[in-house]
């Protein structure tokens, strides 16, 4: 295994170790049966004057400007329900960045691929394998992240198939570059889960 390619683990295992870590404490904090931060804030009424807060709500006093927990939308003046957010959605957003966090790391993901496949693409000879790596870029960098998984089960299928081409062709030079590209590729696939270990 390269010294890049075990920095590129590290890299990704620390993230993922930082997340997991930060999301056990916040679970670990969170008491479903208090009120919670959202369910306090307060918001304006139809009259621009300052409700009660959910909490009060709760101990009976006052009843404009509760947060909704079902309750008919007709007795807040029409308006729709202010529901609490799910639990899933105060995870994320106590973490740091929240969900920016984590289009970060889907883009830290994609673009990570997709330089892998142009490094790929460099060590191929074949223009059909090269064609095949170019369409397999753009489709990193341009469909959803839950494509990702399959784009890099198809790159590694390319790469092993160049290999064997080279074996065939006796060229060990190229075999060398593109067995260094395909430990790579695997490496990243198995860290990121993206591909299951073999």
């Amino acid at each position: 295994m390269t010294r890049r390619t075990l920095a590129r683990q590290q890299s990704l295992f620390d993230w993922v170790w930082k997340t997991v870590s930060m999301v056990k404490a916040v679970t670990d904090g969170y008491d479903e049966g208090s009120p919670s931060a959202w369910e306090a804030e307060r918001y304006e009424d139809g009259h621009g004057r300052r409700a009660q807060s959910s909490a009060a709500v709760q101990n009976g006093r006052g009843t404009r400007g509760r947060v909704c927990r079902g309750e008919d939308a007709s007795a807040r003046n029409g308006r729709p329900p202010v529901r609490a957010p799910s639990r899933s959605s105060r995870i994320v957003a106590a973490a740091p960045g929240g969900w920016a966090a984590m289009v970060m790391t889907q883009q830290y993901l994609a673009g990570e691929l997709s330089v892998l496949l142009a490094e790929m693409q460099a060590t191929v000879s074949d223009p059909a394998a090269a064609c095949a790596a170019v369409r397999l870029r753009g489709e990193v960098e341009t469909r959803p992240v839950a494509a990702l998984a399959a784009v890099a089960l198809r790159a590694l299928d390319l790469i092993n198939a160049a290999c064997w081409e080279s074996v065939a062709c006796g060229d060990t030079a190229a075999f060398d570059r593109q067995a260094v590209v395909a430990g790579e590729l695997y490496d990243f696939g198995v860290c990121a889960g993206l591909l299951a270990e073999r």
